[in-house]
């Protein structure tokens, strides 16, 4: 069976069997991080694997480059979500301690937290798109760098739990 074969179409656009795994294992891995279950990593990472070939097939080399970015930082916050740990004052539960250090929960981002992922956005977002326009072929290199920017802040704020990933 061809992955990148169409399985059907869809408001007018075909869909691959490679798109139909792909989000299956994604929507698979939302569940398991909104149940906070560390199994959703592994399948984070197929799914990106996956999301890559598909992207990079369409020329959208930045959303393609984040999905190897996402494999990677996916093995990064299955580490965090198993054994990561945060600095600060202690839990109202002493199991969440651990060497001195609370072990990760799911929390907010403080007002400054905030607007240091807000300024990591605004910042990645012109940079990676003037990469893509100067060293790729793609004909949207605006529009690919956007997802991309935020993508790669929101997949750090998830590794670490923070609600506003």
């Amino acid at each position: 069976m061809d992955i990148f074969a169409e399985a059907f179409t869809l408001w007018g656009a075909p869909t691959s069997w490679l798109e139909i795994i792909a989000v299956l294992l994604a929507l698979a891995m939302v569940l398991c991080n909104i149940r906070e279950i560390h199994w959703g990593w592994p399948l984070a990472i197929v799914s990106s694997l996956l999301y890559f070939a598909l992207f990079w097939k369409s020329k959208l080399y930045g959303d393609a480059s984040l999905q190897i970015f996402f494999a990677l930082i996916a093995l990064w916050g299955w580490a965090q979500w198993l054994r990561g740990a945060r600095a600060g004052s202690a839990p109202d539960d002493p199991s969440e301690i651990q060497n001195d250090q609370t072990v990760l929960v799911v929390q907010r981002l403080s007002p400054r937290g905030l607007r240091l992922s807000l300024l990591a956005c605004a910042l990645f977002w012109p940079a990676t798109g003037l990469f893509l326009k100067t060293y790729t072929d793609t004909d949207v290199p605006w529009w690919d760098a956007f997802p991309t920017a935020f993508s790669l802040v929101g997949q750090w704020l998830l590794g670490r739990k923070y609600v506003e990933n």
